[in-house]
């Protein structure tokens, strides 16, 4: 027995709206056995918008009954029945936040008629409800309303039914994960992403990349993203069309090149690192008594930062932590004005800036401070699991400078650290490609030494 299934709603996440209508046919394989419509009154209004898509208005449902009223009758209903809609995700995860709410869990199999067209009907040039409506010659006079979009869901469905091979025996085998599948996303453009590490790519029905992550296992985070019923999670798998990846081998090299992709990309559903990058510097230069000065200044590709910030507040901060950790001046830190005492020469009495340290010394203390904190952004090289058995992942850090990965044969072994950076593809050297490195530096110690250069093995 099957449940086609249509809802119409305030808006798109589950979580925030409700439900105004839903219509469902129950179907024996053969016929229509039973059919089941109702308005419900969502408790909140109906956005303009939505009541210009679907006609429902806040007067029609003001006397309709809540879900939580139609809640039983309608689980019922659904019970031990296999859950049919055009985009199933969609319908499924907003009556399930719904039952949720009234101490019931849906735990249904699903099936999304996108799909199964998909399969039944190939070539098409839409699977929308609406054109494969007019593509198939189906009656569908009541679009937009839950009982017409389900009885046309329904007629669908059945002349899927009727086509030669088992598209829905297929669908509904447990290893076939066609219900946790995006609509519009060919299973065979899911079927060729690897169980291996690295990033992967969503892309809508232009190609254009909306989103850009990293995973151990590449198919199973894939599958992962459209768990849940967040208003992002519904709209990411609406609008992936398809996917694309690349291996890395390792994590850290996921980590870097996830974090270059996203930087390059600006993909619409990555938030986290969707910001201005790399838009100050710390610098040092000498003034006219030869005495080593640092300032925060905007980024500039001919000059050659310390350490990059994504915004002025991240450098002047930094700046002022370390003024105050090694006892420097702020003043010739440009972090007060020239025209007043500086706040160390205040509080102790003693500055370079007050003349009871000698210029040597303050120099000294400059340089002191400069090698502690780029010390660990020196040259090194890490080693890691490369994307085959023969192969090895290598990163390269110069001079502070992070220079990108790349890939080598395990029986390579150079003797220079520039005969590395042949072997590498440049990446570019951000805020936060230094802080994944960084982050990896804490947790370990170099395993041996090329000359004078740390070597890491990076065993994850």
């Amino acid at each position: 027995m099957y449940s086609i299934v249509d809802i119409e709603t305030t808006g798109s996440n589950p979580t925030d709206d409700g439900i105004t209508e839903i219509g469902v046919c129950v179907h024996d394989g053969e016929k229509i056995v039973k059919e089941y419509s109702t308005l419900i009154n969502p408790g909140k209004k109906i956005p303009r918008f939505i009541v210009g898509l679907t006609g429902i208005t806040d007067k029609m449902v003001e006397d309709a009954p809540s879900f939580e009223e139609v809640a039983g009758e309608i689980f019922d209903l659904l019970k031990d029945e296999v859950f049919i809609a055009h985009n199933v995700g969609f319908d499924y995860n907003f009556l399930k936040e719904a039952f949720r709410r009234t101490g019931r869990n849906l735990n249904r199999k699903r099936l999304c008629t996108v799909r199964l067209s998909r399969s039944a009907f190939p070539g098409l040039p839409s699977y929308s409800l609406g054109k494969l409506c007019n593509q198939l010659g189906i009656d569908a006079p009541d679009r937009h309303r839950a009982f017409g979009d389900a009885k046309a869901t329904t007629i669908l469905f059945d002349k899927i039914l009727k086509t030669e091979g088992s598209v829905i025996e297929n669908a509904l085998k447990s290893a076939s994960k066609e219900g946790r599948l995006p609509p519009n996303l060919p299973k065979e453009r899911f079927l060729r992403v690897p169980q291996t590490t690295g990033i992967y790519y969503f892309k809508d029905e232009k190609g254009k990349i909306i989103y850009v992550g990293k995973a151990k296992n590449i198919r199973t985070r894939f599958l992962n993203h459209f768990n849940g019923n967040s208003k992002i999670k519904i709209a990411m798998q609406r609008d992936t069309h398809d996917i694309d990846y690349v291996e890395t081998g390792n994590e850290l090299t996921a980590f870097l090149l996830e974090s270059n992709e996203i930087k390059k990309h600006w993909p619409k559903y990555n938030f986290a690192q969707k910001r201005p990058f790399n838009a100050w510097g710390l610098y040092k230069y000498k003034d006219n008594q030869n005495v080593t000065r640092l300032f925060i200044d905007k980024s500039n590709k001919h000059k050659r930062p310390i350490f990059l910030f994504n915004t002025y507040s991240d450098g002047r901060n930094f700046l002022w932590s370390i003024t105050k950790d090694y006892g420097l001046c702020p003043k010739k830190n440009w972090l007060q004005s020239q025209k007043t005492d500086c706040n160390k020469s205040v509080k102790t009495g003693s500055c370079y800036c007050v003349g009871d340290m000698t210029k040597g010394a303050y120099q000294k203390s400059i340089t002191q401070t400069l090698k502690s904190i780029t010390g660990d952004l020196a040259s090194f090289i890490i080693f890691g699991k490369g994307k085959t058995p023969h192969e090895k992942s290598v990163i390269i850090v110069k001079d502070g400078k992070y220079m990108g990965f790349g890939f080598v044969e395990n029986k390579i072994h150079y003797k220079r650290i520039n005969s590395y950076l042949k072997c590498i593809k440049k990446y570019r050297n951000t805020t936060e490609a230094q802080a994944i490195i960084r982050n990896y530096l804490y947790f370990n110690e170099p395993d041996e030494f090329l000359g004078n250069v740390p070597i890491y093995f990076n065993k994850k």
